[in-house]
């Protein structure tokens, strides 16, 4: 499993994006709160309940800079 960095303009760290063996990604906010998955077996998004919120890799659209 390896894991990205998300930051800000100015370098604060804003979530991390995680890959699974699999291919699936997993977004955490900053704090390691699930805010949604990717899985490209199925080329869909879903947030932190599994609702499907679209087609593609849309995980960064779930991602608030607070």
């Amino acid at each position: 499993m390896s894991e990205h960095i998300l930051k800000n303009k100015i370098g604060n760290k804003i979530g991390s994006i995680k890959t699974h063996t699999d291919g699936k990604q997993e977004l955490r906010s900053k704090i390691g709160n699930k805010l949604g998955t990717y899985n490209p077996k199925t080329n869909t998004t879903h947030n932190k309940i599994g609702n499907k919120i679209g087609s593609g890799n849309l995980l960064t659209t779930l991602l608030i800079d607070s």
